[in-house]
């Protein structure tokens, strides 16, 4: 499991909640979450917005993928 799909895990979130909120597709959280893709910086910033945490903390779990 990635460490991105355990934050997300964490806070109680849905693969297709988080994608309708920050306008990706279903897919691309499911990538992200599966390691096979990153996120986008730009993508990174909206998700740490949406689940109110550090954008930093976010690129670091990003970066163990």
């Amino acid at each position: 499991m990635t460490l991105i799909k355990k934050l997300i895990q964490t806070r109680g979130v849905k693969q297709k909640w988080l994608a309708q909120q920050i306008g990706v597709s279903e897919v691309t959280v499911s990538n992200w979450m599966k390691g096979i893709h990153k996120p986008k910086e730009e993508n990174l910033r909206k998700v740490a917005e949406v689940l109110h945490m550090e954008l930093q903390l976010l690129k670091d779990t990003v970066n163990e993928i």
